[in-house]
């Protein structure tokens, strides 16, 4: 049997609160909370954050392979946030941005102007496909004619996509 078994646990004392919180020093990945069985020498259960990165974005594996011991890593991070709640600057700025409230005109501005022109895009789209459909196969200009409807419609394609990534930002 397996002695590092990963399972979730419904244990509060043990939760894993820095999950995906925790970056790998090697890949920047997010670590996550993981749990190694009693073992039989000492019997004792160990909590610990690993990078589980297995395979990165390049096709290169992590090299991480090192597990952080939970409560040691939890008691680091709350004393560098007591640190800072105790700091007058960080309460200041704190103080300040809970008090300032955040108008989100100009954002809704710009929402519904991107609503606007992507309606505009879909509806161009759609004339262009009607065009392209009518299109008389015998006109002695029609391969002309598709070709720049085609770029046209292509176009919308792009106008389109680049309002939706506008608009996920």
């Amino acid at each position: 049997m397996n002695a590092f078994k990963r399972e979730k646990i419904n244990d509060p004392e043990h939760a894993h609160i820095l999950s995906g919180i925790l970056k790998c020093p090697c890949c920047g990945k997010g670590m996550y909370g993981n749990i190694a069985k009693a073992h039989s020498k000492d019997k004792k259960t160990r909590y610990y954050y690993y990078c589980k990165n297995t395979l990165g974005a390049t096709g290169h594996k992590c090299i991480f392979r090192t597990n952080i011991e939970q409560t040691e890593m939890n008691h680091m991070v709350a004393a560098i946030i007591s640190a800072m709640v105790n700091n007058p600057q960080f309460a200041e700025a704190i103080k300040e941005k809970i008090g300032s409230t955040v108008d989100t005109t100009d954002m809704e501005k710009q929402i519904e102007g991107l609503q606007v022109q992507l309606r505009q895009a879909l509806g161009t789209k759609t004339r262009l496909e009607r065009q392209m459909d009518s299109l008389d196969i015998t006109d002695k200009y029609y391969d002309r004619k598709i070709l720049d409807l085609q770029r046209r419609y292509d176009e919308q394609y792009g106008r389109i996509e680049e309002i939706y990534s506008k608009r996920h930002k």
